[in-house]
């Protein structure tokens, strides 16, 4: 029988439909990592000594030292045998199996694989292509492994929209599938393309491209995120703000801290209409998207909203508010990842 978390509301759906339907956020228990449903039922129980999210029916978990895949009921659907396992995406995932050398391959759904490990470093697949490493270099290969592009960057991400950041000779540009370079490689640092624009940084500042390499927003900022719902996150004299895709100032740059503060998460961008952000005495709460305040600063830490729930942090446990800023999952948690399908 499966145990349920205290919650003000449960609604009452077949398990089958539910498992079919909802988002699923692994959490842990004591030592042990579980996953729940939006409504803070357990769906399967706290086993694993460590658990990701579900990406294409399967997420990454492991009992002992390996990782294996498993299902929403929790079972093994491919056995616990790498030592780095990532997320399904079209269909494959990027593994890297014990006994490897350290080389990285990729399996299918059945857990068959599909290209053998042999590269010393691999992105996840997107748009049909993945960036390989072969030594020092990095390339790009089809679904079947073979080269499209042979390996000579000195670093490479997937493809978003038709274009892939690569590096060479210490600058960043962009490249279509055809190998030919859309934007030549002049900055010194740049990021993905989201909602047509690409934040670049030149020398110490940062701005934003679109997809034609024009710079259409000046590299001003002190440090510049990706956008999301239209905002995009910028520094200025120490202090975070928003813009919007012409370079305007929606929420003016007032705020100490807003959520996520390493390059490789994605916590500073406005989700589901909300931003999570920092007070002078490092609360943390929830403004909208003109920057009022909709849920008072009054937590150690916070994570974006993602499926109507985000996670607050009392300073001991992890708990899950609503958009009204009412806790709906109690204070019950060591830790938390975020909600998927």
């Amino acid at each position: 029988m499966k145990k349920s978390l205290t919650f003000l509301s449960c609604l009452v759906i077949p398990a089958m439909f539910l498992q079919a339907q909802e988002a699923f956020a692994p959490v842990k228990s004591g030592k042990l990592w579980g996953y729940i449903n939006t409504s803070g039922q357990y769906v399967v129980e706290p086993k694993f000594a460590q658990a990701w999210q579900f990406s294409e029916g399967l997420a990454s978990a492991r009992t002992g030292k390996l990782y294996g895949y498993i299902d929403k009921t929790g079972a093994f659907r491919i056995p616990e045998q790498f030592i780095r396992a990532e997320m399904f995406c079209e269909g494959l995932a990027r593994v890297r199996p014990e006994g490897s050398n350290d080389q990285w391959g990729y399996i299918n759904s059945s857990g068959t694989i599909i290209i053998p490990p042999r590269f010393d470093g691999a992105q996840d697949f997107s748009e049909g292509v993945a960036a390989v490493k072969v030594g020092k270099l990095w390339g790009y290969i089809d679904q079947n492994g073979k080269w499209l592009i042979e390996p000579k960057f000195e670093h490479a991400e997937p493809f978003h929209n038709g274009l892939a950041r690569i590096k060479t000779d210490q600058k960043v540009g962009f490249l279509n599938q055809n190998g030919e370079m859309v934007i030549e490689p002049k900055f010194d640092n740049a990021r993905d393309f989201s909602e047509g624009l690409a934040r670049i940084r030149v020398d110490k500042t940062w701005g934003f491209i679109n997809t034609k390499g024009i710079l259409v927003i000046p590299a001003t900022f002190e440090y510049a995120g990706f956008f999301s719902e239209g905002l995009a996150c910028v520094r200025q004299d120490g202090k975070w703000g928003y813009i919007n895709t012409r370079g305007d100032w929606i929420i003016e740059p007032t705020i100490q801290k807003v959520s996520g503060v390493a390059e490789w998460s994605n916590n500073r961008y406005a989700s589901e209409l909300m931003i999570a952000a920092t007070s002078e005495d490092k609360q943390w709460g929830f403004l909208d998207l003109l920057g009022n305040i909709v849920i008072p600063f009054q937590w150690v830490k916070v994570e974006p909203f993602n499926y109507g729930l985000a996670a607050v942090y009392n300073g001991t446990l992890w708990g899950f508010v609503n958009k009204q800023g009412t806790l709906v999952l109690p204070y019950q948690f060591e830790n938390i990842r975020s909600f998927s399908k």
